[in-house]
């Protein structure tokens, strides 16, 4: 997870709130919102700051319920969509191209230029916690259309994502950033609609910067899709090279699947472990899951002679650390395991390793067990090496 495509996807949230739908509109629901407001003899309206406030939250949760229900069914792909991330990447970089030249108003497309009128109302003359919750569960079905470009961008951005929860932590940001602004409001209700009204033109413009940033992270998305194609490319022809050499039907699979880093010191090779069950974990010293598993692995190490354990790690990938770094963190850690460091991803890229941790297994005559997206605990740890053996 990129803290730039978090901050990216943050501001575009920001940015949907001033979109030509939403902000005209901020007065009505406001009004809405401050139902009961009395106005004074010299023409000051006064209203109830922490009702309008409690009201403001659940209209906004209402919102965000929305955005995650949205968000929960594009997740679901992310796993079919991580076997296939080279051309998700290249076709989701011009999708979010396309809506980022909407959003500038360079291209148009009139779906994008209306709201969604629904089939059904809601009694607002008595704005209550509930009434609020539907009201904003309602009007985000009525600005989805319209803030569709930058919605859509973070949308993307969570079903290209390494696990569904880092997804749900690109649309929790999104939708964090188009909340907060709502949540001003709630606090300073009569200032912000000055404001509001008193800058208008300016913040029409709003819709030219958030193009700008789709288009950002477009072509990040397919310069990173060419840059995995070229990692790919590489190792396939190194696979092939290997496989006509040998004969494929006369490879084991740690040599199929196998490799030769270095560890700092010297090179290791798979399968210079072969008669023992071999334990290929791919971690990062930054992910809290792959640290609770590491203490489970160097128990292994330290108890199981019959058992070896290669960690692998990529260092300066994303929020990795140099190989000094992961050594020192090591170090600092008391884990004595043996550490291959991955510097041109491409051992990651040929495993398919889409999160942190996965690990794979070999059995002692060298064939491929299985893998494990995820963490691993001790007891299905000792249950896999078990079935190893058999």
């Amino acid at each position: 997870m990129q803290f730039s495509t978090l901050g990216a996807l943050f501001l575009e949230g920001i940015l949907s709130f001033f979109s030509p739908c939403v902000l005209p509109l901020i007065p009505l629901y406001m009004g809405y919102l401050t139902q009961g407001a009395k106005s004074e003899e010299d023409g000051v309206i006064s209203y109830n700051k922490s009702k309008v406030m409690l009201t403001t939250v659940f209209f906004v949760l209402g919102i965000s319920t929305v955005f995650f229900v949205i968000a929960l069914s594009v997740s679901s792909f992310t796993n079919a969509m991580n076997n296939y991330s080279v051309i998700f990447s290249l076709i989701g970089g011009m999708f979010l191209i396309f809506f980022g030249l909407i959003a500038m108003k360079v291209i148009e497309v009139p779906l994008f230029n209306r709201g969604l009128n629904l089939p059904f109302k809601i009694d607002l003359s008595k704005m209550n916690f509930i009434t609020a919750y539907l009201l904003g569960f309602i009007f985000s079905f009525s600005w989805t259309p319209c803030i569709g470009p930058m919605l859509a961008s973070a949308m993307i951005k969570a079903a290209s994502a390494s696990s569904r929860l880092i997804g749900m932590a690109y649309i929790g940001v999104y939708t964090l950033g188009f909340i907060l602004m709502f949540l001003i409001l709630g606090l300073f209700t009569e200032s912000v609609l000055n404001l509001l009204k008193k800058y208008q033109n300016i913040l029409r413009k709003s819709g030219f910067v958030a193009g700008a940033i789709i288009i950002a992270l477009g072509i990040n998305m397919i310069y990173g899709s060419f840059k995995e194609y070229d990692v790919l490319l590489a190792q396939t022809n190194k696979i092939e090279q290997n496989t006509n050499d040998s004969g494929s039907d006369e490879l084991l699979d740690v040599e199929r699947y196998g490799f030769t880093l270095s560890n700092g010191e010297s090179n290791i090779s798979l399968k210079d472990y072969l008669g023992k069950t071999i334990i290929v974990t791919f971690y990062g010293t930054w992910c809290p899951y792959c640290n609770e598993e590491l203490y489970i692995l160097q128990d292994i190490h330290d108890n199981r002679s019959d058992v070896e354990i290669l960690l692998i790690a990529t260092p300066n990938d994303g929020k990795e650390t140099d190989i000094k770094g992961i050594e020192a963190y090591m170090k600092e850690k008391g884990f004595s395991l043996n550490v291959l460091y991955d510097t041109d991803y491409s051992i990651k890229s040929m495993y398919g390793v889409s999160g942190y941790p996965t690990t794979y297994v070999y059995k002692p005559d060298g064939s491929l067990l299985g893998y494990v997206p995820g963490y691993v605990d001790d007891a299905t740890m000792e249950d896999i090496i078990n079935k190893s053996l058999e």
